[in-house]
């Protein structure tokens, strides 16, 4: 009989980050960037817009996600608000909560105010809007309603788990990604950190948890030196740097 496949619990158990690999991405870090001055990634303030961002965004230019999530402001009467992280919690938040009952109760509306059809995969993959409606369906059941619940560390691995169940959701990087949009600090371990990874350490890195697990440790290491180091301030000046570009608007995000 086949061995059964792994659990997501089972996976991350079993990583083992060796510090040699970590020193390397740690010294590597220190040689490109500045940082005492890396800037924060951007967030919202609004539970519902790191479910858009976060899905739309996977496989195409980002200027088409910042389209969605401009058309479901509009739709939701709401503003894209940013938020520092540390800050307060907002007031009048737009919730996953609040995104799920509305795509249930106005669906036809929802569909059309999106307006995209992009899929999750060019192969057996379902509407990003069906996708979405699903995995915050999926995070409410969790008991992930508004954007702080997202971002509470207690929920990494149970919302992991709970988000990968949906189809072509299988890696859960996207998950990662929700939640550093809703303002935890981690690392979203896409083709640009796999790269990044593996140039500092001379070899692949396939395992995007591996990948995960190297980076944090790296900036573990480096908090030694600079104690205010973020993870996911590190991750958004490598994501900047591997991009080649300095324009945001024109750089694929290449999650799977």
């Amino acid at each position: 009989m086949p061995k059964p496949r792994p659990t997501v619990r089972e996976r991350l158990s079993d990583l083992a980050c060796d510090d040699g690999d970590a020193q390397m991405v740690a010294d590597k870090a220190v040689s490109l960037f500045r940082l005492t001055t890396l800037e924060d990634p951007p967030g919202y303030w609004h539970g519902s817009l790191c479910i858009v961002d976060s899905i739309w965004s996977i496989s195409s230019h980002y200027g088409a996600a910042k389209n969605v999530v401009a058309r479901y402001c509009a739709y939701r009467g709401i503003e894209n608000l940013s938020f520092a992280r540390g800050s307060e919690i907002c007031t009048g938040e737009d919730t996953i909560q609040d995104f799920m009952l509305c795509a249930q109760l106005d669906h036809g509306g929802f569909v059309t105010a999106i307006d995209n059809r992009n899929r999750t995969s060019s192969t057996n993959g379902i509407l990003k809007s069906d996708a979405a409606i699903q995995l915050a369906e999926a995070l409410v059941a969790e008991g992930i309603c508004v954007r702080a619940d997202l971002s509470d560390e207690s929920m990494d691995l149970p919302g992991l788990e709970t988000w990968i169940a949906v189809q072509g959701q299988g890696t859960g990087i996207s998950y990662i990604y929700a939640r550093i949009l809703a303002g935890a600090d981690d690392v979203k371990p896409d083709r640009q950190v796999l790269r990044f990874v593996g140039e500092c350490l001379g070899r692949n890195v396939d395992d995007p948890y591996r990948a995960r697990a190297i980076f944090r440790r790296a900036v573990e290491l480096l908090r030694d030196a600079h104690p205010d180091l973020k993870i996911a301030a590190l991750d958004y000046a490598v994501w900047r740097h591997q991009s080649k570009s300095v324009s945001g608007e024109t750089m694929i995000n290449e999650s799977a």
